[in-house]
């Protein structure tokens, strides 16, 4: 990997520390404003996420979001691809030399509002020289009331928050790229059909524009919007001129399956130009793993062992359920052991509270799989998994959370007799170096496939199995 060592910088602003990233002359232009004009058309480098490193992720996602293809990013947990999408964006946005398409918007879709504050967060850090945002950003979620009042250049939401604002007739039409953050969890579930949705009204706003250049007939957004026509969004395999970009990316992307996430979007976006992780679904090379088999009368002293041996250092400790969370908090409480919690019964507050205190001081943060999926939480040395988790998803998300950015981590997995088949498949999958996309799919956990194969049982929660 090779970095540029010419003067110019960007700074990147982090909670840890300010990260600095040079480029070259040719490629750093300031205006009056001090805004930088231009990155480099050709950049084969790009940072890590929360380093100053460069990855070969950044490599080959720049160039095709660059170009202006349809773009989707699977690749493995703390591979920079935030920052993947984010540089090309920026360089978008910054390289705009007319008025008309400085009014230009980037959409960021993320399933919740953690995730949105965090992207808000990641963009606001990137920063020119004097430590000011390059770029107006806005978020549009559960915190966020009414249209923002400058018309920012990044616009981060919730699909559902989005659709509260389709009314504004020239959102859709200034909306240049859209990002779908988490993608494999927005396109299934509860979110499916309003991502869906949102797809196809793009879609036709681009078909309204193509005919609208090759015809006298005015076309006007507002109508769309006011006067929807559902099949008319559907029909979208004629050619016309594309004037939108669709950015999807994801840590875990199955696409074994027209049903699968991946299936759903080589259905949708054939030409898609694909970039995935050296260890996408794959176990990372960088992580410790250690496998404790554990029963009713061991599993207290084994995750007080566990917690203990890195107590010094950010550790993560997995539970599958609310009430598992609360009672494992109860247990390292009575053994003198200080922890916070976060699960989906806490306010808002509370869990933004938590995790701040979490990710500047340290220490040990129980959680469910609220906090698996996309949260950044740097230098974590260590995740517990108190309960084993209950899909492939859920597991690769949550050993994902630590080894990031190529730092080393350690995971500690606990499990009993009956997710033992669980366990040994998990272990294979990673002693062969193989992906364990078989195994994927949002409505059939790991448990339910073992069934099929003859294992049978069903793992205890562990309020039930832990004594408080």
């Amino acid at each position: 990997m090779i970095l540029h060592r010419s003067i110019p910088i960007l700074k990147i602003r982090s909670t840890s520390k300010l990260l600095v990233l040079q480029l070259p002359d040719s490629c750093c232009k300031f205006n009056q404003n001090h805004r930088v004009r231009a990155f480099s058309a050709a950049v084969d480098t790009f940072f890590a996420d929360q380093t100053v490193s460069w990855s070969s992720l950044g490599a080959a996602s720049i160039p095709p979001i660059l170009a202006g293809n349809d773009v989707v990013v699977a690749a493995e947990t703390g591979s920079g691809k935030t920052h993947g999408y984010l540089v090309p964006l920026f360089h978008k946005h910054l390289c705009t030399t007319t008025t008309e398409n400085d009014e230009d918007i980037s959409l960021v879709l993320c399933p919740n509002v953690m995730l949105c504050e965090q992207v808000v967060r990641m963009a606001t850090s990137i920063c020119n020289q004097n430590g000011q945002p390059l770029l107006r950003v806005a978020t549009i979620c559960g915190r966020q009331q009414g249209w923002p009042f400058n018309k920012p250049n990044i616009i981060v939401s919730t699909p559902a928050a989005l659709l509260n604002y389709l009314h504004y007739a020239d959102l859709i039409r200034d909306v240049k790229h859209v990002v779908f953050d988490e993608a494999d969890m927005l396109l299934c579930g509860s979110f499916q059909n309003q991502v869906i949705r949102l797809i196809n009204m793009f879609r036709f706003d681009e078909k309204l524009l193509s005919r609208a250049k090759n015809s006298t007939q005015s076309h006007t957004l507002q109508q769309t919007v006011d006067e929807p026509n559902k099949r008319d969004w559907k029909r979208t395999r004629e050619i016309y001129e594309r004037t939108k970009q669709y950015i999807f990316v994801a840590a875990t992307l199955p696409d074994n399956g027209k049903r699968t996430a991946g299936g759903e979007l080589k259905r949708l976006f054939p030409d898609a130009t694909w970039v995935s992780g050296h260890y996408l679904h794959r176990h990372n090379p960088r992580l410790q793993q250690k496998w404790i088999e554990v029963t009713i009368d061991t599993q207290v002293d084994v995750l007080i062992d566990a917690v203990n041996h890195t107590s010094d250092t950010p550790t993560m400790v997995f539970a599958n359920t609310v009430e598992a969370v609360e009672a494992i908090a109860k247990v390292l409480l009575g053994a003198g052991i200080e922890c916070y919690c976060y699960h989906s019964d806490s306010s808002l507050e509370a869990r933004s509270r938590n995790l701040f205190d979490f990710q500047q001081k340290g220490g040990i943060f129980v959680c469910t799989d609220a906090a698996a999926r996309g949260i950044d939480i740097p230098n974590v040395s260590h995740v517990i998994q108190a309960e084993f988790a209950t899909s492939a998803v859920d597991f690769l998300h949550r050993v994902g959370r630590t080894a990031r950015a190529g730092q080393p981590g350690l995971v500690t997995s606990m499990y009993n007799e009956t997710n033992r088949d669980l366990v040994a498949t998990v272990r294979q999958a990673g002693k062969l170096c193989q992906p364990v996309e078989k195994a994927f799919s949002r409505k059939r956990s790991f448990r339910k496939k073992l069934k099929k194969q003859g294992a049978r049982g069903e793992a205890l929660n562990v309020q039930d199995r832990i004594a408080v």
